[in-house]
């Protein structure tokens, strides 16, 4: 199931979860399932994410050869994301996790509960007066 890297084996389900970590990049592939979009779109149907924080997220998903970007000259240059064809099939993945997930709600309740009892416990332990958050990497 994995194959040798330098620093041992690598399993390739980490290496995908690794592509679609962070806030931000299944919403975006979402939004990009839809077909094309300009930046400005992206960023009024991401509520919530910063202009610097979308542009990173895509400069990073075109590296990875998930997301394409489109330029179109004119009186104004226009620039559109879509999805390429690896982008195309990990959302297949991700729409399986998400009909998982749905099969397996009050797992995923509780899971979601443990994620918020642990943030307010590590939320607490770096905002002890005098502690300079050293108790945050005790969790």
């Amino acid at each position: 199931m994995g194959q040798m890297g330098t620093k041992g084996v690598v399993c390739e389900v980490e290496s995908v979860l690794q592509l679609i970590r962070g806030r931000w990049r299944v919403l975006i592939l979402r939004e990009l399932e839809g077909g094309p979009r300009r930046h400005s779109e992206l960023l009024r149907s991401l509520d919530g994410i910063s202009q610097k924080v979308l542009t990173e997220s895509l400069r990073c998903m075109e590296r990875q050869g998930l997301v394409s970007r489109a330029e179109t000259s004119g009186t104004q240059i226009k620039v559109e994301y879509a999805l390429t064809h690896s982008g195309t099939d990990l959302m297949t993945i991700v729409m399986a996790m998400h009909k998982w997930a749905r099969k397996h709600r009050s797992l995923m309740n509780r899971v979601a509960q443990d994620l918020q009892r642990h943030r307010a416990r590590r939320s607490s332990l770096t905002s002890v007066p005098g502690s300079h958050g050293a108790g945050a990497g005790a969790i």
